[in-house]
């Protein structure tokens, strides 16, 4: 149904067989290379977004907090309002 093919894979330092040659084991070496960058760029990036996260949510409830003084104190000054209002 599928041929099998005699080429490598995609990506570098695939191969059917064992490593032959010092340019198997330096393509090898530089795909292991890529790899490990990409997964420490990962890693810094959850880092990060894990940080920022964090930050944003206790900035955010700060935020929260002094719009709902603000809020309980436009409710006073309402009511203060309306009870002048009555009043004159």
């Amino acid at each position: 149904m599928f041929k099998k093919s005699s080429q490598p894979s995609g990506f570098p330092g695939a191969r059917s067989g064992p490593a032959s040659g010092p340019a198997n084991v330096q393509r090898d070496w530089e795909h292991r290379d890529f790899t490990q960058s990409i997964q420490l760029g990962v890693t810094q990036l959850t880092a990060f977004l894990n940080e920022f996260d964090s930050t944003t949510r206790g900035k955010l409830a700060q935020l929260n907090g002094k719009l709902a003084q603000i809020e309980r104190r436009m409710n006073l000054v309402e009511a203060i309002l309306q009870s002048v209002d009555q009043e004159g």
